[in-house]
Formats: structure tokens, sequence, C-alpha cells
């Protein structure tokens, strides 16, 4: 399974500054900016990585294939249980046998109902055994057709039998894939195609860059937890020498505990954004945020 990479957040108490602005908002500064998703992307079976792309930098999607631990041996079974699920569908779609033994059937019976006729006639011309004959081969074609039909039957079970042999081989091979579980930036590579990994090893780094966190604490006494919760809030990034950015986002998180200093940490989320294929907000960065505070209570 994916594991979400433990976060080692620093966080600074932001300093607030009320505006006499309508509607009534508190401004916070030094907020930081950080990851919401960070993955490590672990090699789900041991083996050796026959292959890998990843490479630091790299935008994926979701699903993008990153690497590939051998998957021969897994491979063949696949192709054995394909084998034998192809012959068991068409031993399961042959009805030959179960056609002769009706065929054989039906001349038992024709042979059978001549031969009585003939002895209703002429009492004696067939003895009593010769008719038990009769009836035998008659019984004994019933159960040439019950055991054809069975046997048809079992070919199918045995067919869908195969069939679960492929799919678990399919999952054996999807297992020795390594794939991006969301869209984001590789910031690092832990393997290199050839060396071997144990299960669990992580192989790949991925961090989600196109939503991002602003962290900041507000004071207890100054601000209530329904002042903020769900607001909308203004980002203010500083990007480079006398240039900044700005974003738009809404209050997701208000923790309900007070830490020590009398403040409670909220987060805010945000729909990063590319310049010239660069995104502008990364995780790290200080920025300054505004939330726009609910309507005081009358």
């Amino acid at each position: 399974m994916w594991q979400v990479a433990p976060m080692l957040v620093v966080a600074f108490l932001a300093t607030e500054t009320d505006t006499t602005d309508a509607p009534r908002t508190a401004r916070f500064e030094r907020c930081l900016v950080s990851a919401i998703d960070e993955v490590e992307v672990p090699a789900q079976e041991p083996g050796l990585l026959s292959e890998l792309t990843a490479r630091p930098g790299q935008q994926v999607k979701r699903s993008d294939i990153l690497g590939r631990i051998n998957d021969t041996s897994a491979s063949l079974r696949k192709q054995a249980a394909e084998a034998e699920r192809d012959i068991a569908v068409e031993k399961a779609s042959n009805d030959v046998n179960a056609r002769y033994a009706r065929a054989v059937r039906k001349v038992a019976e024709t042979e059978y109902r001549l031969n009585a006729d003939a002895n209703a006639k002429v009492p004696g011309t067939k003895s009593l055994v010769e008719m038990q004959k009769l009836q035998l081969s008659i019984d004994q074609a019933t159960l040439q057709i019950e055991q054809a039909e069975h046997d048809q039957k079992l070919a199918g079970l045995e067919a869908a039998a195969n069939q679960i042999k492929v799919r678990l081989a399919d999952d054996e091979i999807q297992r020795r894939q390594i794939r991006a579980p969301l869209a984001g930036e590789v910031v690092e590579v832990l393997y290199r195609a050839g060396e071997w990994v144990q299960m669990g090893d992580t192989v790949v780094r991925i961090v989600r860059l196109d939503r991002l966190r602003v962290e900041a604490f507000i004071k207890a006494d100054r601000y209530s937890r329904s002042d903020v919760q769900g607001r909308p809030v203004q980002i203010r990034v500083a990007i480079g020498p006398n240039q900044q950015v700005t974003f738009a986002g809404q209050v997701t998180f208000v923790d309900p505990r007070i830490q020590a200093g009398g403040v409670y940490q909220v987060w805010a989320e945000v729909d990063n954004r590319q310049t010239d294929g660069q995104w502008e907000l990364r995780p790290g960065l200080d920025a300054e945020m505004t939330i726009e505070l609910a309507a005081p209570k009358q």
C-alpha cells in the first residue's frame, strides 16, 4: 500500500493585524507553505529492479509507471494459466460426447420398441434376457449423456478456476510495477535499475504541488474557531526580489487543541499555478495569510 511520508512541519507564530476594511479581516505573517500530500512509493514485492524511469524533478500523473521489478516468473505463470483456461473453455464448449450418447440412446430405444412390438405380435420372438439387454443399452446411453454433461460442467468450473489463476498472476505482475499514486513531482529516487529491493522499501518520493497548504498559528484569546472555520483567505508570497504573487483559498482545518502560548493551528488550502512550467508556490516558503473573518454574532 502507498504510505504517506511523515513530515516535519516547522511553523512560526503568525503576527496578526486587524484591518478596518469591511468585511472584517485579520492578517497573519510568517505562515508556512507545506505539502498536503507527500508520499513514499514502496516496492510491493521483493526483487530486482529491472527498470526505473523516475527522475528527480519529473512531473508524473496518477498511475504512471515509474519502474518495474523483474516479473518474468509471474508472466510465465500467467501464460500457463491462460493456456489451461483456454483448454478448459474448449472442453466446456465441446458437446460431441453428449450428442453421440443421445444418438446411441435413440437407436437403442428404437431397437427396443421394434422388438417389443414383435413380441406383442408373436410372443417369445425375443426372450426376457434379450429384452433386458436392450433396456440396458438404453440405460447405458442415458448414463453416458449424464456423464458427458457432467464433464462439460466440470470443464466450465475448471475454466473459471484457471481464470482466477490468470487474475492472480496478473496481480503479481501489477504488484511489481512501481506506479505513481498521485499526480505530482518526483523529489527523490532512492534506488537505481539493477539494484535489489525488499518489500516495503521506499523507491521514490513524490510531492503533490497542484494544491498546497498554508499553516498559521492564531491566538485563542483573539479569535475563536468559529471566526475562522471555513473562511476564505488570501495568500501573498514573495517569490523573488520585488516580486509577489497572491492566491485565493479557504480554511479547511482548525485544530481543536490549544498549544503552549495559548495558540491553535489553522490550515488553509490553495490551488497552485504554473508559470513557464514552474509552480509558483513551493513547500517551505513563508507566506502572509489574510483571513476574512466571520461576521460577529449579534
